[in-house]
């Protein structure tokens, strides 16, 4: 096993080995418990978040929410943002049409 030096407040290490101590344990054990749950939940985070990345829904107001899943539905009615981007700029160009003209890139970045 490999031995590591960490530094921290005096008072933080003596709280940490008192409370080690009533759960019957040391702070080295426990300092390894802590870092095989955290490389393991990291893991698993990671996976999460990138499902999680891949379908993450926007809450929209209720009624442009109703709009788009109307006109657009999902298997489970929910929006990715993607989806929910291609929605609204369809709903828009339907709202405001432009003509056909296409726009410049100053145009487009005017405030």
């Amino acid at each position: 096993m490999k031995s590591v030096t960490l530094s921290a407040d005096e008072y933080l290490i003596d709280a940490a080995r008192r409370a080690a101590a009533d759960e019957h344990t040391t702070l080295s054990a426990k300092f390894r418990e802590w870092l095989r749950d955290y490389t393991q939940s990291r893991h698993r985070g990671k996976a999460a978040a990138a499902a999680a990345q891949r379908r993450e829904c926007v809450a929209l107001p209720t009624d442009s929410a109703e709009q788009l899943r109307e006109k657009y539905p999902t298997p489970d009615g929910q929006l990715t943002r993607g989806e929910l981007a291609v929605a609204t700029a369809r709903i828009l160009r339907e709202k405001y049409p432009s003509g056909g003209r296409k726009f410049t890139r100053e145009e487009m970045n005017e405030r």
